[in-house]
């Protein structure tokens, strides 16, 4: 199957989906050809010229459906910094290189075969599967995914949607974690026009003065004399009401305790006979990580964070998270999830916005670098790409029985 996948992801390299630039209809239109090859129905869907989305259904023995996500389209590219042709797919020493490998088409290849394998195998699944390989995400997926949300049926009754965000490896203290995209910076329900690129966390427009007991966006400052308001953020050199405890982020004042739960500052010890705890990051957290990997900085387990409130023993998503690190003790691999919150945004948004519970993980190995996704020499290696279908695979058929 990894030959498949191969081809799946070669030739869809070699269709040109850049964002403004080429449309993804060819795209789509190579994948219904592929899966109708293998007695997998699938629709095609243009609501605008060129804006090709496409989606395949695996009928289960119920109407609840799992929902296998990725997109279609590439960011651009700037020719003279590569060393390999971007727009063409290049095997070369156990690596595949070519714009999408990593960001999106691997996944669109990996979801394709799965889909292939429950057809080969004559798998009927207990929920039905649903995988979709979306348009226009790079430009805010308001002609893909967002479409598809508000003028089809195929995400009614999802109960679990996997896409992009996650996945990327990462080692620290000796072991080392996936990451699992469980949130997004762009704050839910802010609503962004078609192409508009929305600014994380920006809501006012230029010039635009909040209104009396109205809160000061992130990083907006008061106007002189204005009192902050309740819950928020103190600006840099402000100092704290009395009483009042410090932001998330926010650096201790001298011989102040940190709160219950807040994470410390990187470089910063464990207090004495305090634990540090694992489970969870931010983007800072990554990054830091990163730079340990690199040899940059060395880690210090204390930059972990306690799970957050959403993520409790009992919650939906913790029992997600548990079930997909089973996947991995199964398969017998020792990486631990590790759930971050992204700070851009991705079409995951448009399934959390309608209370789906949505995940984003495609696991691939930490020789894989995250410099690639929107950069120059955008790579897959061979290892990771067999991987992800590995994992994956075991993970929709645990979810769809």
């Amino acid at each position: 199957m990894l030959d498949y996948v191969t081809g799946i992801l070669t030739g869809l390299i070699d269709i040109d989906t850049r964002c403004g630039v080429a449309p993804e209809m060819p795209a789509a239109q190579f994948l219904q050809t592929r899966l109708s090859e293998e007695g997998v129905a699938c629709a095609v869907y243009e609501p605008a010229p060129g804006r090709g989305s496409i989606s395949a259904v695996i009928p289960g023995a119920e109407t609840s459906r799992i929902v296998l996500h990725a997109h279609l389209d590439t960011a651009d590219v700037i020719v003279n910094e590569w060393h390999y042709p971007p727009l063409r797919a290049t095997v070369n020493n156990g690596r595949i290189y070519g714009r999408g490998a990593l960001d999106c088409k691997g996944l669109c290849a990996v979801w394709t075969g799965i889909c292939v394998y429950f057809m080969k195998n004559r798998l009927k699944p207990q929920k039905t599967v649903v995988f979709t390989a979306t348009a226009d995400e790079e430009s805010g997926g308001f002609w893909g995914t967002k479409w598809l949300c508000d003028n089809t049926g195929l995400f009614n009754k999802a109960e679990l949607v996997i896409g992009e965000g996650g996945g990327f490896a990462v080692e620290a203290d000796g072991r080392r974690y996936f990451t699992l995209q469980t949130g997004e910076g762009l704050q839910i329900g802010e609503e962004i026009q078609p192409g508009e690129k929305p600014q994380p966390g920006e809501k006012l427009q230029p010039g635009e003065k909040p209104q009396p007991g109205e809160k000061l966006q992130p990083g907006e400052k008061p106007q002189p004399g204005e009192k902050p308001q309740p819950g928020e953020e103190p600006q840099p050199g402000e100092e704290p009401q009395p009483g009042e405890k410090p932001q998330p982020g926010e650096e201790p004042q001298p011989g102040e305790k940190p709160q219950p739960g807040e994470k410390p500052q990187p470089g910063e010890k464990p207090q004495p006979g305090e634990e540090p705890q694992t489970g969870y990051c931010d983007r800072a957290t990554l990054d830091y990580m990163h730079a340990s990997k690199y040899g940059k900085r060395r880690i210090d387990p204390a930059v972990f964070s306690t799970m957050p409130e959403e993520y409790t023993e009992n919650s939906q998503m913790s029992g997600i998270i548990r079930q997909i690190q089973q996947v991995l003790r199964n398969l017998g691999r020792n990486e631990i999830l590790l759930p971050f919150t992204t700070p851009g945004f991705s079409d995951n948004r448009f399934f959390r916005e309608r209370g789906i519970p949505t995940i984003g993980f495609f696991p691939v190995g930490p020789e894989n670098s995250i410099s690639g996704i929107h950069g120059s020499d955008e790579y897959i290696e061979m290892s990771s790409l067999k991987m992800a279908y590995e994992i994956l695979l075991e993970t929709v058929l645990n979810f769809s029985r």
